[in-house]
């Protein structure tokens, strides 16, 4: 683990924001990763461009995504 941190903000529940954040973290390790708001797309649902619809945001793709990278740390 380094002794990086990240910050983040603005990521208003984009799937490929939050896939290059990942993709960032297992990267970098970083020791920490601080979210400064507007990190869920509006209503709580995928936005048309994503890649899945009218799933909910959180428990459809943002948990088993960093449940899935902290398994890789495991």
């Amino acid at each position: 683990m380094s002794d990086t941190y990240f910050f983040v903000s603005d990521l208003h529940g984009n799937a490929l924001r939050y896939e290059k954040l990942l993709l960032q973290i297992e990267k970098m390790q970083p020791r920490a990763v601080f979210f400064g708001g507007d990190i869920l797309p509006a209503g709580l649902k995928y936005r048309e461009h994503s890649r899945a619809k009218a799933v909910d945001f959180v428990t459809g793709f943002l948990a088993p995504s960093f449940r899935g990278l902290q398994k890789k740390w495991e």
